[in-house]
């Protein structure tokens, strides 16, 4: 599912997608190319039985080929493109663009055009497209935001007769739900399942406007692609101490930035997952490594602050020597206070000596490589890791903070410090994959079990 750019209505023609060939029976397995939490969220949502990102950035190629196929056995295979489709996240390079994802996986591109304010000019960039693709095939076209059924005829005439391409269908302007979104996209799934009707619309109307099984034909006859192995490539024997490690998941509104794949490598290597909420538990679970994800406690700030007993209750555990680890939004919840931008400040967990402000602009997007500065308990200094960013916060760390990494946004030169460890918790803004960072969390499992055998002495 691609686009020539943002805002074409990729996401909800996916969706709706996914819903019809649901409605339909089938079990679709769906992806998302590039870093994104938020639209394979509600890819489940809407139906699929599988959703994984694709991020040849962030993960291996291996790793990709076991995301792939990784939901066993479905009857249909959704990638849903980044951007324009051949933009990819390194300037001059098309690593990590939709076209680059097509032709690794040999497979057909669906492309959604933004038909308005135009007519036959469409058929242009149809044309530029097929060119540039090469050895990837446009398998046809859907036409969005069609403006009537003369605007309809006159599109479909003009990409059947300039580009010799087929329309897999046409989406009136109000036929599909605008998805409700806020600063860092699309609304999280975890807030959105009172309006499972939204994807009900999705569904019908790609239901109503496509020729399912035409399109069904179209995929089945993709390019084979290779088996490269019917198992984890991160998965390994697994020691019986590593099996009785408790991990606790940070899950609910406020914290539902979660990669899949972390997901299951920690299930792959944990006795015990257990999930826990900041915003509604009194106190935490008894675990052995406490992981905080991205999400939006700014939005939940005043909840956050005002749970004074969870608070309570986690920097106990931490003083006990809890181990915790924290990307982005944990970060932010692990500080001191979140200033949000009316000013306010809003008292968190204090685990980490500094805090963070809100700002009315972004502060970081993009993918960063960062090398460890010193050996730490459970990192060895200049490893490299390989991470994504996206928040509009920024961490003021005190003048006692001493960071662990080196970081460096892939692409520029300057060089900043990051990764913080206080004690037994360390945070940054970092998103990382174990599919990309095998060392970093081997590393992680052991430093948890490492306070599990403390514990259990």
């Amino acid at each position: 599912m691609a686009g020539l750019r943002s805002g074409v209505g990729k996401t909800t023609v996916t969706l709706g997608l996914i819903r019809a060939l649901t409605d339909r029976g089938l079990k679709v397995a769906a992806y998302k190319i590039g870093p994104d939490f938020l639209d394979p969220s509600h890819y489940q949502n809407a139906g699929a039985v599988y959703a994984r990102n694709l991020d040849p950035i962030l993960q291996s190629s291996r790793g990709m080929n076991d995301l792939f196929h990784g939901s066993g056995p479905v009857d249909a295979r959704i990638i849903e493109g980044v951007m324009g489709l051949f933009d990819g996240p390194i300037p001059g390079k098309a690593t990590g663009s939709t076209a680059d994802i097509a032709g690794r996986f040999g497979l057909p591109v669906l492309l959604v055009c933004d038909t308005r304010s135009c007519a036959q000019s469409i058929s242009a960039e149809i044309v530029g497209a097929r060119t540039l693709l090469r050895d990837v095939p446009i398998a046809a076209v859907a036409l969005n935001f069609v403006g009537s059924p003369r605007h309809a005829e006159l599109l479909a005439r003009g990409v059947r007769s300039m580009a010799g391409i087929r329309v897999a269908g046409c989406l009136f302007r109000d036929a599909l739900p605008a998805m409700p979104s806020r600063h860092l996209g699309l609304v999280p799934a975890a807030e959105f399942h009172a309006q499972d009707g939204v994807y009900a619309r999705c569904g019908k109307a790609i239901s109503g406007a496509f020729d399912l099984n035409r399109l069904l034909r179209d995929a089945a006859r993709a390019a084979p692609v290779e088996k490269i192995s019917a198992r984890p490539s991160h998965a390994r024997a697994i020691d019986s101490v590593r099996r009785s490690l408790t991990v606790a998941i940070a899950m609910d509104e406020a914290f539902s930035f979660y990669y899949p794949e972390t997901l299951d490598y920690f299930r792959a290597r944990c006795a015990q997952m257990i999930e826990f909420s900041p915003l509604k538990d009194r106190v935490a679970p008894d675990a052995d490594l406490y992981y905080f994800g991205g999400g939006f406690p700014e939005v939940y700030a005043a909840r956050l602050s005002g749970n004074q007993r969870f608070r309570e209750d986690l920097r106990r555990r931490i003083a006990d020597g809890a181990h915790v680890y924290a990307e982005c939004g944990g970060l932010m919840y692990l500080s001191r206070e979140i200033e949000t931008t009316d000013g306010v400040s809003h008292p968190m967990a204090g685990a980490l000596p500094g805090r963070c402000r809100m700002h009315a602009r972004r502060q970081a997007l993009g993918y960063w490589k960062a090398r460890v500065l010193r050996n730490t308990e459970f990192l060895r200094k200049n490893l490299v890791l390989i991470g994504h960013e996206y928040h509009w916060s920024t961490y003021e760390p005190g003048k006692a903070a001493r960071p662990v990494y080196e970081s460096r946004k892939i692409g520029a030169r300057d060089r900043q410090a990051a990764g913080w460890l206080a004690g037994t918790v360390f945070a940054s803004y970092l998103h990382l994959s174990p599919h990309g960072n095998s060392e970093f969390f081997r590393r992680l499992v052991e430093w948890g079990s490492a306070r599990m055998v403390k514990r259990r002495r």
